[in-house]
């Protein structure tokens, strides 16, 4: 089961795969003063490449930079990020992000069917109170 708790512990990430394309320009490891603290165990699976080691001041450490290979795919779990500190305006973050983002692109292009089925094979039904989104509000069709 995965850990986490929101304490605002500064958070130290290590860069521990330096040559790989989504740590280019980073250092050695950069710091967060606060963040919401995830710890190992953590229920992801053993990753095919480990960028980055998340250290909290907590005592807390934690895969926190994880790449994955799917078919032609590539998969990147990067931990910062929580609406209530800012980590997403830090420079590093965006910097792991925009790395990211490039390492996964993909410019092929797949034939995959897609198929709209204008009534669903299957009634749904809600048997328990949710509270939040049931359906989309606004499902999109695609030609």
């Amino acid at each position: 089961r995965s850990k986490w708790w929101e304490a605002g512990d500064r958070e130290r990430i290590f860069t521990v795969l330096p040559g790989h394309p989504i740590a280019a320009g980073l250092p050695e490891y950069f710091e967060l003063p606060q963040e919401e603290t995830y710890c190992e165990h953590f229920n992801i699976p053993t990753p095919d490449e480990l960028v980055f080691i998340s250290w909290f001041s907590g005592g807390a450490v934690l895969r926190s930079g994880c790449c994955y290979h799917y078919g032609s795919g590539k998969i990147f779990y990067f931990q910062p990020g929580h609406e209530t500190y800012r980590s997403y305006y830090d420079e590093n973050v965006l910097h792991v992000i925009s790395n990211a983002i490039k390492w996964a692109y993909n410019p092929n292009k797949f034939e995959i069917e897609c198929r709209w089925e204008e009534q669903p094979l299957e009634k749904f039904e809600v048997t328990e109170e949710l509270h939040g989104l049931t359906h989309h509000p606004d499902p999109v069709k695609v030609d």
